[in-house]
């Protein structure tokens, strides 16, 4: 019983990297050579992700409303975590039959109503404490300003 089975060869290095990249693309069952690169795209996902904390930025994607957009996303968690940095944001939007500035335009969309959302929230939790402070400085002996502001908030001087 000394039969030997045979070994499958395990590439490593940039082997490895491409035949994971591959491996991705045929989960997405297109061809590398047909995606066509968009200049700029990948850049400005990457500084979105950075700008919002979502690396990478296609993650974004999962809170869009529009359905057309929702197909690059469904292309995108089709292929494996792990072989997703592999490709090309282009690649998703090939597979999905999207234009890669529309996709681009609703992960904008998206991280804008984000950062508005967290602004209002961060402002709701820092309000009283604002508040405070601007008490604080008007009761001071130089506090003549914030005392207008004050008593114009809560009506008792009219609107400048």
């Amino acid at each position: 019983m000394n039969e030997k089975t045979p070994r499958v060869p395990i590439s490593t290095g940039e082997g490895q990297t491409a035949y994971k990249r591959q491996l991705a693309y045929d989960q997405l069952g297109i061809d590398p050579k047909d995606v066509p690169v968009t200049p700029l795209v990948a850049a400005q996902l990457t500084r979105i992700g950075r700008l919002t904390g979502y690396k990478p930025a296609l993650e974004l994607l999962a809170q869009t409303d529009d359905p057309e957009v929702q197909k690059v996303y469904a292309a995108y968690v089709s292929v494996s975590r792990t072989y997703r940095k592999l490709i090309p944001p282009e690649a998703y939007c090939f597979a999905a039959g999207v234009d890669p500035h529309r996709m681009l335009e609703a992960i904008t969309v998206v991280a804008v109503r984000q950062g508005t959302q967290s602004a209002t929230i961060v402002a709701s939790i820092m309000i009283p404490r604002v508040v405070a402070k601007t008490v604080d400085v008007a009761l001071g002996d130089n506090g003549l300003r914030e005392r207008k502001i004050l008593l114009r908030a809560v009506g008792f001087l009219p609107a400048p």
